[in-house]
């Protein structure tokens, strides 16, 4: 399921979610012997000392490589050491070890109301998590999955921390990756025996292909330059005098303008021999606005962007031309009728596109999904036989780092489990061809295709990447109208609708697909007149909706976003056109966005009159 944050459109993919980015919990970074950025002290007049060069607001390149250097050197003695300790015990056999590090590195600028709310940077201090990863048995029998989990075996253990909140030094990492270790192992062999217990009593195994496929070790380190350069000092005031534009308006009861950045590097050792360093790094701005209309409406909009570098942050004049346009949408819902349910063609914008391919499709192309006993595994009984349109076809390709100039947040080389990601043709000319694979076999598969993902300590299992719908039945926009009340005309309906993004969720429940869209225009077929509604959701049948798609624009559009369900919150995105849809349904929301308000509105809502000067007295 999509959901949206309330700063950006966010379906089960919680939009371009650079969740849990920063700042939470700042740390001093490794060095013992951090370089001076000045020679030998001299003795220098307070004047002097004054006029002195201040530190390098950002740790320097080379700095941070000897850093990161470091500290795989020091996991990885420490893991080949307990390593020989385990090879020492008999049953279970611990046959993986990995050891993660998560350095995290961010800044936020917000501000509301022309009044900066938050402003923090920890680049030169970052905080870093750890996490032990064991696997005791061998591959085809390890301590993963339900049957080996039981809250209770960690009752009586002793708390094992994952962060370091004061410093990376040796005797400091040491002392966690003990105490992880040795907690991992008490756990996992609890487990791997209370597994072998719970099979041997159960008659029927839905997973019986094995728990780790065996893939090569990884060797690969990311490139830790460009480093995240920003000037905090422009965009302060930029954000500053954006969201504060509109404090004279009354009606603007919030204005907010936030950036947050993030670079983020994980490091890892396995005793497979890999030893990796990823990263993901970029810039999130974001400009949300709550209106109140009459009686008491209360609407809420917003617009986001991903981008890499801060050179590819939209300008001042571009990022308030936008809370133009979010405030003039506001109006127009403000002054638009009430929805009556209906159904009938219609035209749904690129971002709407993207959450529909993603939650009733994508999505649920995971083998992950399919060893859940409620699951009800339609796709993969589908393998090999159409399931759209024979116009369409779905790639997933996770290695692209750009669609166009637009940066792709979702963009991996290697996967949350160090397999190296490639190009899938998931669907081609409307059949399906491709499941998504973890490193967890499943039936005659024994191996992974680079989409075992998972936010960071979470157990990865198969997910999508980077999504793009490719059509062989691509028109303008101006021809894909024309074609729109055709379809209305040919199924004798009076209107045709044109849906444009959408807030709160996207999501599938049962067969059942729903969303929220922002805008909702309904098109008179005899006059061609456009008339804005409030108040309806889309609603109906998931493959029905799917397949009704008749035709699709030529405007490509990107949803980066954020996807929360179950190995916890990953980057997605979509890169899909308009599409021309046979039918939909559309019903009227069950939560209306009135919101109630017991005290009268305090503004006059038209200017006094001027006040008359008394006559002067004689």
């Amino acid at each position: 399921m999509l959901k949206r944050r309330k700063s950006a459109a966010r379906s089960v993919f919680l939009l371009l979610g650079l969740a849990g980015v920063l700042i939470s919990q700042p740390t001093q970074a490794t060095p013992a012997s951090r370089p001076s950025h000045r020679a030998a002290p001299k003795a220098e007049t307070p004047k002097a000392a004054s006029k002195a060069k201040k530190p390098k607001p950002y740790v320097d390149l080379a700095q941070r490589k000897a850093q990161t250097k470091q500290l795989l050197d020091l996991m990885e003695s420490e893991q080949k050491r307990y390593m020989g300790f385990f090879a020492k015990r008999a049953i279970p056999k611990v046959y993986s070890l990995r050891y993660r590090m998560l350095q995290r590195r961010g800044l936020v600028i917000h501000a509301a109301e022309g009044v900066l709310t938050n402003t923090a940077d920890n680049r030169n201090k970052p905080s870093h998590q750890v996490r032990v990863e064991m696997r005791v048995g061998d591959h085809a029998f390890d301590q993963t999955g339900s049957d080996g989990y039981d809250w209770s075996i960690t009752r009586t253990l002793l708390p094992s921390g994952d962060v370091i909140f004061t410093d990376t030094s040796a005797p400091n990492l040491k002392k966690l990756l003990w105490q992880q270790t040795d907690h991992a192992y008490r756990v996992s062999t609890a487990r791997y025996w209370r597994k072998r217990y719970v099979r041997s009593i159960k008659p029927k195994q839905l997973d019986k292909a094995g728990d780790l496929t065996k893939e090569p070790p990884t060797r690969y380190e990311a490139p830790l330059d460009p480093l995240l350069q920003f000037d905090k000092k422009k965009w302060k005031g930029i954000v500053r005098r954006i969201s504060g534009s509109q404090r004279q308006n009354p009606r603007v009861i919030e204005s907010k303008v936030h950036i947050d950045g993030e670079d983020n590097v994980l490091l890892g050792v396995g005793n497979d021999g890999s030893r990796v360093l990823l990263r993901h790094y970029g810039l999130l701005w974001s400009i949300s606005l709550a209106y109140l209309g009459k009686n008491n409406e209360y609407f809420t909009a917003s617009r986001n962007g991903f981008v890499r570098t801060e050179a590819e942050l939209p300008t001042e004049q571009q990022l308030q031309a936008t809370y133009d346009e979010i405030l003039a949408e506001l109006k127009r819902r403000v002054q638009s009728e009430e929805g009556d349910p209906d159904e009938g063609p219609a035209i749904v914008d690129p971002m709407l596109s993207g959450a529909m391919f993603f939650d009733i499709l994508m999505a649920r192309l995971s083998t992950g999904r399919f060893l859940r006993p409620n699951d009800a595994r339609f796709f993969e009984k589908k393998l090999g036989k159409p399931i759209i349109p024979s116009f369409l076809s779905v790639i997933d390709d996770p290695t692209q780092t750009y669609w166009g100039k637009t940066p792709l947040n979702s963009h991996y080389l290697y996967d949350d489990e160090w397999v190296k990601a490639r190009p899938l043709t998931m669907i081609q000319d409307g059949v399906l061809k491709e499941l998504y694979m973890s490193r967890k076999p499943y039936k005659d598969r024994k191996r992974s295709n680079g989409h075992g993902r998972a936010a960071f300590g979470e157990q990865p299992i198969s997910r999508p990447g980077t999504t793009f719908v490719k059509s062989k039945r691509a028109f303008p926009l101006s021809v894909l109208r024309k074609q729109l009340l055709e379809q209305a005309k040919q199924q004798g309906q009076r209107y045709a609708y044109i849906l444009k993004r959408f807030s709160g969720y996207s999501q599938v429940s049962g067969t059942l697909y729903s969303a929220n869209p922002d805008e909702v225009l309904q098109i008179d077929v005899q006059t061609g007149q456009e008339k804005p509604l409030k108040g309806l959701t889309l609603r109906m049948d998931a493959m029905q909706l799917m397949r009704g798609i008749v035709a699709t624009g030529n405007d490509d559009g990107v949803f980066n976003g954020a996807d929360g369900e179950d190995s916890g919150n990953i980057n997605i995105a979509v890169v899909s056109p308009s599409l021309l849809i046979q039918r939909i349904s559309l019903l009227r929301k069950k939560v209306t966005e009135k919101k109630a308000f017991e005290l009268p509105f305090p503004f006059a809502t038209k200017p006094a009159p001027p006040r008359k000067s008394a006559p002067a007295k004689p």
